[in-house]
């Protein structure tokens, strides 16, 4: 999202150089971008990036989910990733 990757590179990026923060937090960053996009850029690229930093968020709140509940860490999220669902990890 800054011309050096993508939303879920953002995700897994975070997830895997801060393992001890709370994933949603993780949640919230792609969704205050995605916001910020939306709301300062109207030109199509940067619309096409807002639209999928929520979905990247929307997905990364699926996984916390299934993977088990809002106080899970990251370093948790990064095992459920490579034990059930790479998506993130294939990122980049």
């Amino acid at each position: 999202m800054t011309g050096r990757g993508d939303a879920r590179q953002l995700a897994a990026t975070l997830v895997q150089g801060h393992p001890d923060l709370p994933v949603l937090e993780v949640v919230l960053v792609l969704s205050t971008a995605a916001s910020g996009l939306e709301s300062n850029f109207s030109n199509p690229d940067a619309q096409h990036q807002a639209v999928e930093a929520w979905r990247m968020a929307a997905l990364l709140a699926v996984d916390v989910h299934l993977a088990g509940g809002p106080g899970m860490r990251s370093r948790e999220i990064l095992g459920f990733w490579q034990e059930e669902d790479d998506f993130f990890l294939r990122a980049g």
